[in-house]
Formats: C-alpha cells, sequence, structure tokens
C-alpha cells in the first residue's frame, strides 16, 4: 500500500529540512571549504587569530600577518616529555624550510614564564619561534586539552590537518605539503 498524497509530501519536506540543517552545520570536508569566513579549530575552516610575543625577540606575532605562506602552530610545554622530543624536529623543519613556511611552537602552559622557554630554547639550541601563551587564550581559541597538539595552516588562513601527539619529521612535511608547501 503506497502512503498518501499528504504523508509522501511531509516525508519529502522533513528529509529536505534535515538536508539542509546538515549542510549547515556539517563542513564541507570533500572542498576543504568549511563555513565562509568562520574561525574555528576544525578542518576545512579559518584557523583562530592569535596574537603572541616572540619570546627570543621580543616581536610581536599576529597569525593573521603570516597570510601567504603555509603555517605549523605547535602547543607544547618544556614539562611534557612528547613536546622535549618533539622540538628539534620542529626546530630543523623550520630551518630546512625557512622562507616557505612558519613554524610557531605555542608555549601552553601559562606556568611557564618568557625566561623558562627562552632558557629551554637556548639551552637545547632552538631557532625557531617560539610564543608564551601568557592568559592561555592562544589554546583555548584552539580548543587545546592535550599537548603536543599541531594545526597545519595554509596560505590563506584555512586548517588542513591537525595532529594531536608528538610527530616525526615526514609527518611534518607532510602535513605543511596539505597546507600547501
Amino acid at each position: 500500500m503506497l502512503p498518501n498524497r499528504s504523508t509522501l509530501i511531509t516525508i519529502i519536506a522533513l528529509a529536505a529540512l534535515f538536508l539542509l540543517l546538515l549542510r549547515a552545520v556539517v563542513p564541507d570536508q570533500l572542498s576543504g571549504t568549511g563555513n565562509s569566513g568562520e574561525e574555528r579549530p576544525s578542518i576545512g575552516f579559518l584557523a583562530p587569530d592569535f596574537t603572541g610575543v616572540d619570546v627570543a625577540t621580543g616581536q610581536t606575532v599576529k597569525l593573521a600577518d603570516l597570510k601567504g605562506k603555509p603555517v605549523l602552530l605547535n602547543f607544547w610545554a618544556t614539562w611534557c616529555l612528547p613536546c622535549r622530543e618533539e622540538m628539534p624536529i620542529l626546530d630543523r623543519l623550520s630551518r630546512d624550510f625557512k622562507g616557505q613556511a612558519h613554524v610557531i611552537a605555542i608555549g601552553a602552559d601559562a606556568g611557564e614564564s618568557e625566561e623558562v622557554l627562552l632558557n629551554y630554547a637556548r639551552q637545547n639550541g632552538l631557532s625557531l619561534t617560539i610564543i608564551r601563551d601568557a592568559t592561555g587564550a592562544a589554546a583555548r581559541r584552539y580548543q587545546v586539552r592535550a599537548i603536543p597538539a599541531s594545526f597545519f595552516i595554509d596560505a590563506a588562513g584555512g586548517v588542513r590537518d591537525i595532529k594531536l601527539g608528538a610527530m616525526n619529521y615526514q609527518t611534518m612535511v607532510d602535513g605543511l605539503k596539505k597546507a600547501g608547501l
């Protein structure tokens, strides 16, 4: 027995409404565009902007000013063993792709002073850009719950890949390639 006409129209209307709601909530992962202009730490969306100070130079670093080249943002802390293992690799990546990509390490523990971060960098011969997230604002905007956490951002500011946990060199390179390197 076939449903009557009004039942069929109701089913079609509900299905159309469901598809419209689904499209509004879920980003278009195939095209990687997401919802236009929305900042969210998710693949296909614009990366949330942040401002910080480079602990080595004292210069202000703003994500929006880095557009034009891929960016790797890595949230870390000096007491985090996987982070400590990853830092020389991030530093090497920073040197290998200088001028082609930005590699930024964000000190995610608000309890670690600029002096602690700078001393760690000096003691370990690190030259990559290290920013202190003094208030935790960047970690909150990126919804960082565990470290290390890395975000690969394309030249237009879109998040192209996210990695949780320590990475090896090739994984970092692959992430930057996803971001347009």
